[in-house]
């Protein structure tokens, strides 16, 4: 009768050790596709309120690249779905192949059970048997005997019954996954389509901006400008604030700036994002062009957004000043201690120097260029004279 104990352990240790592990990943990664959509998506948004009267910029093919590493993404998210279903589609294979295993041997079983049964159905045959005992202990084993042997044949017919609900339901599950593995894989092929139509458009784009050389050296030459003054903007602040400290005798931070710098720099890499929702269009430090292959040089990271975004607060702290660029827009530096974090391409602002802010409070509506469509917010983080990579102190989700 130890069989009988044997399958359900081993039927339980899969139930409640692999399935839920199944579980967990495949919940997992169905967050995460959810997740690369969602941007896909909003890259789409960005594309589509670009003017159509012009022809693409390099934000555009920034925007393309971007969705490109997306949707490449979103493909290796459906290949590990798909792996993590076929894993379990053997497992479930394997467990059906055993099940059908021992409900065979079960039945088998049962029925040498009942031709025994059949033999010793005398009753008469039964009562002598435990009379004949040579004494009453002997007699009371003798009918346990009985007792355990007709609960032995109702478990096999219990068992035989739930291993066959159980191998039922195995064999669903079986053609549920099977079903959702072909839909996966049509996804596969769609995304993978798709895939190819974005890089389609990103040699398009590189192609058309090829033809526009003049221009694009125009533009770059324009943002460096705007570069130069707003970093020649803000050193002279930085200088200023050092000067003042000196005649005081020395440049000492408040307790409550002291303290507020430590909570900022604890928060490093998880500080929220300078506007609600927001794409990555321009890194930090130095890269090549994307089309002219000229060195270029960023002291922020840009980032595109929709008409009428608004600009917020990373973190608490006070406005330091408000700095007008002239054709550029406005920048807001916000003073967390010895920490600065800056908020470039204003076109209103909505505080002023003095300002205690907290997290997330608006700053001020981010310029949309009446040319173009874009709308693009620079933004910037110093310690001292310093210039920090923003990127190392923003939240980053992927």
């Amino acid at each position: 009768m130890s069989r009988y104990f044997k399958y359900p352990l081993f039927l339980l240790l899969f139930l409640f050790i692999f399935l839920p592990s199944f579980s967990q990943d495949k919940q997992s990664l169905e967050k995460k596709k959810k997740k690369i959509k969602e941007d896909i998506e909003y890259t789409n948004q960005l594309l589509n309120q670009t003017s159509k009267d012009i022809k693409i910029s390099s934000t555009e093919l920034a925007i393309i690249n971007t969705k490109i590493n997306y949707r490449e993404k979103l493909i290796a998210a459906i290949r590990s779905e798909m792996h993590l279903l076929e894993k379990q589609i053997d497992e479930n294979q394997m467990i059906i192949t055993a099940m059908e295993n021992d409900l065979h041997q079960l039945k088998d079983e049962y029925a040498q059970l009942m031709v025994e049964a059949y033999k010793n159905r005398n009753s008469y045959d039964k009562l002598m048997f435990i009379f004949s005992a040579d004494d009453f202990n002997q007699a009371y084993k003798r009918l346990k005997y009985f007792q355990q042997y007709a609960q032995y044949r109702q478990n096999q017919a219990d068992l035989i019954k739930k291993t066959q609900e159980i191998l039922n339901e195995k064999n669903e599950s079986l053609e549920g996954q099977k079903a959702e593995k072909k839909s996966l894989l049509s996804n596969e092929s769609q995304e993978k389509q798709k895939l190819h139509g974005d890089k389609t458009d990103q040699q398009t784009a590189i192609k058309q901006l090829q033809s526009k050389e003049k221009q694009l050296k125009t533009e770059l030459k324009k943002k460096q400008k705007e570069a130069k003054k707003l970093e020649d903007a803000i050193r002279r602040i930085i200088e200023e604030e050092i000067k003042k400290a000196k005649e005081k005798g020395g440049f000492v931070l408040t307790p409550e700036a002291a303290e507020l710098m430590g909570k900022f720099e604890r928060n490093k890499g998880n500080l929220p994002w300078p506007l609600e929702k927001g794409l990555v269009t321009g890194k930090f430090g130095k890269q090549k062009h994307p089309v002219l292959g000229i060195d270029m040089n960023n002291n922020g990271i840009d980032l595109s957004t929709t008409k009428g975004a608004k600009a917020r607060a990373v973190f608490e702290g006070e406005v330091s000043k408000v700095v007008i660029i002239p054709g550029s827009g406005k920048a807001v530096l916000v003073r967390h201690g010895e920490y600065l974090s800056v908020y470039f391409k204003l076109k209103e602002v909505y505080v002023q120097p003095g300002d205690k802010i907290k997290i997330k409070d608006e700053i001020g509506n981010i310029i949309t260029d009446s040319a173009s469509g874009k709308t693009e917010l620079h933004f910037e983080v110093w310690k001292g004279k310093t210039i920090l990579n923003p990127s190392d102190w923003l939240y980053q989700a992927q």
